[in-house]
């Protein structure tokens, strides 16, 4: 088995196909974005959508896996430095918050 840090996603291209799958699956995903703070946010992704010709925006759950509420939930694809799938739901992490 790996180790956690073999896991990191830092290529653009690998970036957005690891958002992707966060997204149909429901599962959490690691995310390192300054703009969102220090360290690694692990949370969900809510939505996937074009913001102009080559800029993708993620938009994920408006809070993390630990019930933090998030200051910004839309992000640039460029802005986010890596990812790392977590193979969970926020709901199997026992999270439940109502929007």
């Amino acid at each position: 088995m790996g180790k956690i840090a073999d896991k990191f996603t830092k290529i653009r291209k690998a970036i957005l196909r690891e958002i992707t799958n966060a997204k149909r699956s429901g599962q959490i995903l690691g995310v390192h974005c300054s703009a969102l703070g220090n360290g690694m946010l692990l949370t969900a992704v809510e939505d996937i959508y074009e913001a102009g010709k080559d800029e993708m925006m993620v938009v994920l759950k408006w809070y993390d896996k630990n019930a933090h509420i998030l200051s910004m939930t839309h992000v640039s694809i460029d802005e986010i430095s890596a990812v790392c799938p977590v193979n969970k739901t926020l709901q199997e992490s026992n999270i439940r918050l109502s929007a």
